[in-house]
């Protein structure tokens, strides 16, 4: 009913350690950042829609707060006139990986905006 023997294995992980303190860190400055560009920042996923906005372009758009905005289509904000051109402008986005180009939108309250997109 006693061990009679005991193996074990013994490794020194404080780089390791150190490299995701630093990486956790790094990340954290990153979103602050992001968060507070003094220019209007969005991530969509394949679908179009928001998966990450920043505090600027919620304002751009009439938002409250960013996390208002994940989950909606930056489409549905293009002005009535070009709403039909975003399904085959992101087309081109997401096949060339960059698109530069003045764009009407629309803010949440109807509001028409002329803005340039700068995206890679």
């Amino acid at each position: 009913g006693y061990p009679v023997h005991m193996s074990g294995l013994s490794m020194d992980i404080t780089q390791r350690r150190q490299a995701e303190e630093q990486l956790r860190e790094s990340e954290a400055r990153f979103r602050m950042l992001f968060l507070h560009l003094p220019i209007a920042y969005q991530s969509l996923n394949v679908e179009g829609c928001w998966v990450d906005v920043n505090d600027k372009m919620a304002e751009l758009l009439g938002f409250e707060h960013p996390e208002d905005m994940l989950g909606l289509c930056f489409g549905d904000f293009w002005d009535t006139d070009s709403a039909g051109l975003f399904a085959p402008t992101f087309s081109r986005f997401m096949a060339s990986g960059a698109i530069t180009s003045d764009l009407r939108l629309r803010r949440r309250d109807g509001t028409p905006l002329l803005v340039q997109i700068v995206g890679y």
